[in-house]
């Protein structure tokens, strides 16, 4: 990847390298940045990358432009076929890394503590949204139902979101937290029998239910999220989009 300085009204371009490596031209004093395209060590399925590296660039040549670092993010971590944490679980010693409630329950059983005293700080209303985004394996929010499994009135108020895009982890966090599916008339729902509480799972923050008091636990998931990058060049401020590098179309 290549970051070019361009005028204070366009676009730093950082571009998709091909086979070759850019380097620094002689006498100039523009930054060049190389993003290591060769993932196949760090990823448990490499055919996946590559075609996840095609389909960037197809959106790139249809666009006939560069695209911001959001939307390269979005399509590295979320893409439906390829993303990093769409249809495996990066997750834990076989994983790619460790969070801290894979580490130890007590982390999840202390952000149940808080859970429950804003619970109350809240007046014990009767029922209560209580969402997790980004979930990963359900252990932190599995440790916080067990921690407060004994205290009746505020697990009877729980209703459980789960913000998660992943179909991968959606299946784990549904045996992580023993959920099981029960009838209820000409429908059904899903319930934890930790707590014995319903669990709904939205691909986004808009889809969960609204016109209840609300908890949100976001651990760990906010670094995660796609941003836009800008970069202070010598001719002004400029946003860092990703482009396809000449030797590699």
């Amino acid at each position: 990847m290549r970051r070019t300085e361009t005028s204070p009204r366009s676009p730093m371009v950082m571009q998709v390298p091909g086979s070759a490596s850019p380097s620094t031209a002689p006498g100039s004093t523009t930054p060049q940045v190389l993003l290591c395209q060769n993932a196949a060590e760090h990823s448990h399925e490499p055919s996946s990358e590559s075609e996840l590296v095609k389909h960037i660039k197809s959106i790139i040549k249809f666009r006939s432009g560069p695209i911001s670092i959001a939307e390269y993010m979005e399509e590295v971590l979320t893409n439906p076929q390829s993303g990093f944490y769409i249809n495996r679980d990066v997750f834990g010693e076989s994983g790619d890394f460790i969070t801290s409630p894979e580490v130890s329950q007590m982390f999840g059983e202390m952000i149940g503590v808080w859970a429950m005293c804003l619970w109350e700080q809240m007046g014990k209303p009767a029922k209560v949204n209580l969402i997790e985004l980004g979930p990963g394996r359900g252990t932190l929010l599995a440790d916080l139902l067990r921690g407060s499994a004994k205290f009746a009135n505020f697990t009877k108020a729980l209703s459980i979101n789960l913000v998660e895009c992943s179909p991968t982890l959606q299946k784990i966090q549904y045996n992580t937290l023993k959920c099981e599916d029960e009838h209820v008339g000409d429908g059904k729902r899903t319930v934890s029998k930790i707590c014995g509480a319903p669990v709904c799972w939205h691909a986004s923050l808009e889809q969960v239910p609204s016109g209840s008091p609300t908890i949100i636990i976001a651990h760990e998931f906010y670094d995660a999220l796609p941003i836009h990058q800008f970069q202070k060049a010598s001719r002004g401020w400029c946003e860092k989009m990703v482009d396809i590098a000449e030797d590699s179309l």
